[in-house]
């Protein structure tokens, strides 16, 4: 029984480590945003890892980005 858990605790601390360094490798990120999810993932790894991917990771898909752009490039300076 307590390999079941020896290897449930290392596969939640690897994923905790994972989302951590996703965290820190985000390009384009405030310091203090990142050290707000670093420290709401640390405590609440499980609670915090679900937030991060729902309301962290923001990706806006190229067919909009390219609607972005051109609305932007039609606007007069």
């Amino acid at each position: 029984m307590q390999s079941v858990f020896f290897n449930y605790s290392i596969f939640s601390i690897l994923l905790t480590l994972a989302v951590m360094a996703r965290i820190l490798l985000r390009p384009n990120r405030v310091p203090a945003s990142r050290i707000a999810w670093l420290v709401v993932v640390g405590t609440l790894p499980l609670l915090g890892i679900a937030a991060y991917l729902l309301l962290g990771e923001v990706r806006i898909g190229r067919g909009r980005l390219t609607r972005v752009r051109d609305a932007l490039a039609r606007i007069p300076r």
